[in-house]
This record gives C-alpha cells, structure tokens and sequence, in this order.
C-alpha cells in the first residue's frame, strides 16, 4: 500500500460565516484491489464532494461512479473516509499511486450543491453533485432511465433576494385579450414584482409514474400503456396523472390548509409518505417558486428566451416545438392526445425540463385570478409570496398540456382546479428546501 499526495480546498459556497473546511486528508491505494481509499476531517458538518485526477487531468465523472461512502453526501461528524471502486469504473486499466490524486470541497448545510439526488430505492439515500455532467446517467433525451424512475433529481434555484417580474405584459402574444370582459383569464397574468428570500430546490422533471410507484403503488395514471415512439420507453417515464392536490398533501378536512397551517402535510399522503421514506421536507412548490424556476432568468413567453409567440392563438411554433409535449408538436406520434417521457426536450438554462406541455403542474397556493389583490402584495415587491388564506376555492396550477397549442402552454400561464379532482391532466413537480439532508 502506498499513499499519494492530495490537493485540499475549501468550499466555494457562500456561507454567513466561515465555510466548512477539509483537513487531514490521506489517500490509500490498493493495487491488486484497486480500490482508492480517501480519508479526510472536517471544521463541522458539511456536504463533501470529490474530483479526482490522473496525472493531473481530470478524470470525467461519468468515469466516477463506483463511489462508497462519505463522499456526495452531508458529513455529519468530524471526519470522513470514501472508496473509490476503480476497477469497476475503469476495467483493464491500471492505476499508480504516483498518478493518482483527488480535489475535495467542503459545502455549507445551507448552502449545498447544485443538485440533489434522492434514490428511491433505499430509505435516506440523498447524494449532492456540483454539476449535472456529474450525475450518473446524466439528464434529459438519451439519459439512464435509473433517473426518470427510481432517483428524483432536484436542481437548485438560486432566487434568495432577487427582484424579478411575475406575470407577462398585456402585449405578450397569447396572452389572455384584455378586449373581451368575458374572458375570466384576463387579470390572471397581471404582472408584478416578486422577491423571494431562499434558494431551494426543484425537480428537473414532472414526477414520474415509475417515481410516483417506489413510494405509492396504488394509483394508477390514464396513460398507462407503452409508449411507441421509442420502443425503449415505457409509462414509467411518463409523467404521474390522475392525483389531487388533496391526495398529494391531504385536505382541509384533514387539518391540512395551506398557508394557515404552514408546510404541515397529512402524513398518509403522498408527500407525507415521501418525506418519511427519504428524510426530505418535499412539497410542491408555490406559484411564485415554481415560475421562477420555469424562467430560469427568462421574462418572455417561452423559457428559452423567445419573448414573444410566432403564432397568437393556434399553429406552429418552432420554438416552442424544441421545449415540450404541446398539441402542434410534430414529434408527438399520438397527435398530443396522450402524455409523454420526461425530458424528451431542450431545458431551461437551470436543467428545468418539461415547463411547457405535457401535464399541468400543481401548486401550493389557493387560487385567486389576480395576485395583486392578496393580502401582503406590494407594487415594491411582494416579498415571498403565499397565496390567500382560504378554506375553499381552486388551488393553483401552472403549465400547460399535451393536448393544448402553444399559447395555453406560455410560462405565465395558470389557472386554477378543485383540490380534490384528480382529473389526468394534472401532475405535480416537487419542491424541496435548500438545506443538506
């Protein structure tokens, strides 16, 4: 056994106070075995990540998989020792403890890496990575199927403190006709100034029916039958249908009501069941938490940039044919009468996939058409929205569907649906606070 030398760093989150650092670092490498053996301290409980080198190249963490132990994960005591499995991620190839070393960083509790992974098929398996090119199996079209099934991966939203512009302008094309009083929609997109006082985190995609399974196996989505686009894709990848708002967090009637009883959910719901099993505080997101992750720093109609429609009311729209499960989408082999696989398109710049079509998304918040009305607005900049405080009514929803053309499907659209309809148009996406777990 030989030990090779290491590079320390601290961690590149911001904190309050000092960051957590990494000390005491050692590196084993056994070479019949080879097995990279890594041991380090800690200044106090922290998020640890791992980059190794060769030679002083960066080794592609696509070629980092086999990791065991305190490493992508929160560190909870003063020290730390990982493996890494090398003869499984590089087979054939042999290593030497000369070549070999490996860069760690140390992230704050409040301040973790962009990207948390929840493995479903392990209760608290939560894993942090700095980048998406670091999950294994990667994101989107083409992806490990292992990420739309059985992992939820959530991207973090960096929105504490920015003023940002909710709502689209009277003159964005699709946009509900301020010209016809008998259109309900006309105030529901009223823009105004938001300001948001964390990051947290999202799921990149809509919760799938393959996800929605591993925690509840009861319900069963309306499309539910092979998808034949692609003969390797199957319903599990398709997004959860068929669930109420009250399903996902429980009712009124069960002492649930949103924001009169805080983040509280009926712990037989789906949520309540899903925090149990994954230690993790997910919810759905709220109106102003989901648009903000749908923009992704965008003001326009779509989430790519495109600020206004090609087409006002009906027809092709070659940018939003690159972003999502619409109506006029080509793609689509079953004319959008049916829902399709999570992350068949481009994303958003934060990794967001599926903002535009596929299902309607359900949010936290009651319903009202315009938000200016709600108790705590300010022209200034309503800070941390919540929704009104009610006991009935419509909660909120965002996105639109398969089934609609592309002005139903803008990122300020919403609207609103009873909490106890579970009609198949409706999925949900999930939220989760910013806080290692």
């Amino acid at each position: 056994m030989k030990k090779a030398s290491f590079l320390m760093c601290m961690a590149l989150a911001a904190a309050a106070f000092a960051d957590p650092v990494v000390s005491g670092v050692s590196v084993s490498f056994y070479q019949q075995a080879r097995l990279v053996k890594v041991q380090y301290s800690l200044s106090e409980p922290a998020v640890v990540t791992a980059q190794f080198l060769r030679d002083g190249e960066a080794v592609p963490a696509t070629n980092v998989v086999s990791l065991v132990g305190d490493v992508n994960r929160l560190v909870k005591g003063s020290a730390g020792v990982f493996y890494w499995k090398a003869v499984q991620d590089f087979p054939g190839e042999t290593f030497t403890a000369n070549s070999l070393s490996v860069k760690l960083k140390a992230w704050p509790v409040d301040a973790p890496p962009d990207f948390m992974v929840v493995d479903l098929r392990g209760q608290r398996h939560v894993r942090y990575y700095e980048s998406a090119d670091d999950i294994s199996g990667g994101l989107g079209l083409g992806s490990s199927d292992t990420n739309r099934i059985y992992k939820i991966v959530m991207r973090r939203i960096p929105a504490a403190n920015i003023l940002w512009r909710m709502g689209s302008p009277s003159n964005e094309t699709g946009r509900p006709n301020p010209n016809n009083p008998s259109n309900p929609e006309i105030d529901n997109e009223i823009t105004h100034l938001v300001k948001l006082t964390n990051d947290y985190y999202i799921s990149v995609y809509p919760v799938t029916q393959g996800q929605f399974a591993q925690i509840d196996s009861s319900k069963a989505a309306t499309f539910s039958g092979s998808y034949t686009v692609n003969t390797a894709t199957n319903a599990a990848l398709r997004p959860m249908e068929t669930v109420s708002y009250d399903y996902l967090r429980g009712s009124v009637g069960n002492g649930i009501n949103w924001p009169e009883t805080g983040t509280n959910v009926l712990s037989t719901s789906f949520l309540g069941k899903l925090r149990t099993f994954t230690g993790v505080d997910f919810d759905l997101p709220t109106e102003a938490q989901w648009e903000y992750a749908a923009r992704a720093g965008t003001s326009g109609a779509l989430n790519d940039g495109t600020a206004n429609l090609a087409v006002a009311e009906s027809g092709d729209d070659a940018n939003a044919k690159r972003l999502g499960w619409i109506k006029q989408n080509a793609v689509n082999a079953y004319g959008s009468t049916e829902t399709g696989p999570v992350g068949w398109f481009t994303p958003n710049a934060w990794n967001i996939y599926d903002i535009h079509g596929n299902v309607y998304e359900l949010c936290r918040d009651w319903y009202v058409a315009d938000l200016t009305t709600v108790a705590g607005y300010s022209a200034a900049g309503t800070v941390e929205p919540i929704g009104p405080s009610q006991t009935s009514g419509s909660r909120s929803f965002r996105a639109g569907i398969y089934a609609y053309n592309v002005r139903h499907c803008r990122t300020a659209k919403r609207g609103g649906y009873s909490p106890n309809n579970s009609a198949h148009a409706y999925g949900f996406r999930l939220y989760a606070p910013c806080e290692a777990r």
